[in-house]
């Protein structure tokens, strides 16, 4: 599995996430997909993370009211990332035009 994008914890407690060198034709491949969902494609994305210790939460997990995409790498569901915007931006789209997203955080506790 290929690791298409970089994610690192800002001092803010945002998640900011990048196209990792090389990956960007792979990165606009998948935004182009049409067989796929939006979420399906930031899935693609994630998925090496995914493989790596970070999971998606259902929002109903945790009782949580959106259909945004929920990631966490905490075990214990402390807190949560996810992109405020999800609803009026493509965050693929906005990846490779900007070259970053930036998820924001939820505190559990």
């Amino acid at each position: 599995m290929k690791k298409f994008i970089d994610i690192q914890k800002q001092p803010d407690d945002r998640l900011r996430i990048t196209i990792r060198e090389g990956f960007h034709n792979d990165v606009a491949a998948l935004s182009a997909r049409t067989d796929i969902g939006e979420d399906d494609k930031l899935r693609a994305l994630f998925h090496w993370y995914f493989l790596h210790g970070w999971q998606e939460i259902a929002p109903e997990t945790v009782g949580v009211l959106t259909s945004a995409l929920l990631l966490t790498d905490d075990a214990r569901l402390r807190y949560l990332y996810y992109n405020p915007l999800y609803a009026v931006q493509s965050e693929i789209a906005t990846l490779l035009e900007t070259g970053e997203l930036l998820f924001s955080v939820v505190f559990m506790e």
